[in-house]
């Protein structure tokens, strides 16, 4: 069937020179339809499913996938089959119609309901009821007494199995293969490439460890435990400044590990050289680093140093949650003693408190320790930026904001760019109810910070920071120049705004745009769910 369907298809599919076929976009819309028609029922979709390869298979026979035959292959009007035998009502003449949601490509037959028998028990005597009655009783007490039979069988299996010792349930046939299987998703931990010697290092590895034992069989003080662990604690070998991430499943090999001569010099690369690759090979070879300080043991400034340029990497392409895990070892590591920018992730920790909204004692101690500290400008800001986003004060927020790169901290920024769509939103909705009849764009943009993109210039009477009161360092926005204004425009437009021209100045008209704001869909959100993959493999497979 399938090399069938793939040598014709009316000549266009064999258009494209031996890479993916060209199907008729009709014909995939089709496809799409009838995908979606039975998303919710995973049994009609194999019906569905093996009917579409035969209406395929059978167009393409004919040359007719682009031909729009009707009754072959006029898929604007061909209905989505519901399988094949009697129940088949797939009229090709039906259009096709939304309905419940979905789109199908007919009505279900209508077929007259059978008439219910009447009911034999009416003619039945009293004596013939009873002794229905009776049997019935019978059979309900003899499946209560099985089911009953089937629980006790249950908790003496569970009860024997509990007596199995856990070293011997767990060295089992089955356990055996399990654990094998699940090694078999990670690698070494060579870098990707590496070629026959990487084999070789991992094979010998493999050897090594197949009777190591990491446990502290018969150790009983501190003093011991530690020793114990320091002769287990290695030394890696490794040379190699790229090394790509892999998820431990056993001891480390000291030949896969790089030593903390090595690391600097990665480190260093990362920070130079690669400082533009992706930031998903940034993240693999941090990671990566991070893995050969741990199997180390080694906890020392550089450390810090490591944790510090992943976060800040991290907030720079807005990854929260791989910054909050390199925050919380920083943490640790601050409280250990080691040396770092303390101060500034200290801000940090303050920041992300407030943007990701997040509660407890944990952040209460942050607070107080950053209360106690705020005399350094950067925790002070950080506090201001937390009032401001209470307060709702958009204006605040945005002087603040226009204040960051001052602070010599990119990440400050970075943090704060995560709530501008937000803050910016709730002023407009506001301003909307506030102001009448009409406000300025050029207003708005200063007030909204679309004018902070210009680089800001030490020396610039317009942006110097003023440190307020409080000890934080504020800038008032640039005013707005015409592609400030433009950008403005848009953001509103998109959002529900409606602007109009006030005598040459563009403006929002207040009475119209309160009711009509919202926040449009997210453009760069990844859609969830596997209906497109369904779609391509199955068009992938004639």
């Amino acid at each position: 069937g399938a090399p069938a369907a793939a040598s014709s298809g009316g000549g266009k599919a064999a258009a494209s020179g031996g890479g993916k076929k060209d199907w008729p976009p009709a014909l995939k819309s089709f496809v799409e339809r009838c995908f979606e028609a039975c998303r919710h029922d995973p049994g009609r979709k194999e019906r569905v499913t093996n009917e579409l390869k035969r209406i395929i298979e059978r167009a393409s026979a004919m040359n007719a996938l682009w031909s729009n035959e009707p009754g072959v292959s006029d898929w604007d009007l061909m209905p989505v089959p519901v399988g094949s035998g009697p129940e088949r009502v797939d009229s090709p003449g039906l259009p096709y119609r939304p309905y419940m949601g979905g789109y199908v490509g007919h009505q279900h037959a209508q077929h007259p309901a059978p008439e219910s028998p009447k009911d034999p028990s009416k003619k039945q005597s009293k004596k013939a009821q009873k002794a229905a009655a009776k049997a019935q009783k019978a059979a309900a007490k003899e499946a209560a007494r099985e089911a009953a039979a089937r629980e006790a069988a249950a908790n003496d299996k569970k009860r024997s199995h509990a007596n199995v010792p856990l070293e011997e349930e767990l060295d089992t046939d089955a356990e055996r293969a399990k654990r094998a299987r699940r090694m078999g998703r990670f690698g070494t931990g060579e870098a990707v490439g590496g070629g026959k010697k990487a084999a070789q290092l991992a094979a010998e590895r493999h050897e090594r460890l197949k009777s190591m034992k990491l446990v502290a069989a018969g150790v009983d003080n501190d003093e011991e435990k530690e020793e114990f662990w320091d002769s287990l604690t290695i030394r890696g070998t490794n040379t190699n400044l790229e090394k790509s991430y892999f998820r431990l499943t056993s001891a480390p090999d000291p030949a896969t590990v790089r030593p903390q001569p090595v690391l600097e010099k990665a480190l260093r690369r990362l920070k130079t050289e690669a400082a533009g690759e992706s930031y998903f090979y940034l993240q693999d070879q941090m990671k990566a680093l991070r893995q050969d300080l741990t199997v180390q043991r080694i906890r020392n400034s550089f450390t810090a140093e490591v944790y510090e340029h992943h976060a800040r990497v991290a907030l720079a392409n807005q990854d929260l949650g791989e910054f909050n895990q390199c925050q919380t070892v920083l943490k640790t590591l601050y409280g250990e003693g080691v040396s770092g920018q303390e101060v500034e992730f200290l801000a940090y920790r303050v920041l992300y408190s407030a943007i990701t909204g997040v509660t407890g004692s944990n952040i209460n101690t942050v607070l107080s320790t950053a209360c106690a500290m705020r005399t350094e400008p950067a925790i002070a800001h950080a506090l201001a930026v937390r009032s401001a986003l209470q307060e709702d004060n958009a204006v605040e927020y945005f002087r603040l904001l226009g204040a960051a790169p001052s602070l010599g901290h990119s990440g400050t920024g970075d943090l704060m760019s995560q709530k501008n769509e937000q803050v910016r939103f709730r002023h407009v909705t506001v301003a909307c109810k506030a102001f009448q009849p009409r406000v300025p764009v050029a207003h708005l943009a200063r007030v909204l910070g679309f004018t902070l993109h210009r680089a800001y210039v030490p020396g610039d009477g317009e942006r110097d920071p003023v440190v307020g009161a409080d000890g934080a360092p504020r800038v008032d926005p640039p005013w707005a120049q015409p592609e400030d204004v433009a950008e403005c425009v848009a953001w509103l437009e998109a959002h529900g705004a409606v602007v109009k021209d006030d005598g040459g100045v563009p403006s929002v008209d207040c009475k119209e745009s309160a009711p009509r704001l919202f926040v449009p869909e997210d453009k760069n959100a990844v859609a969830h769910g596997d209906q497109t993959l369904d779609i391509a493999d199955f068009m992938a497979s004639f």
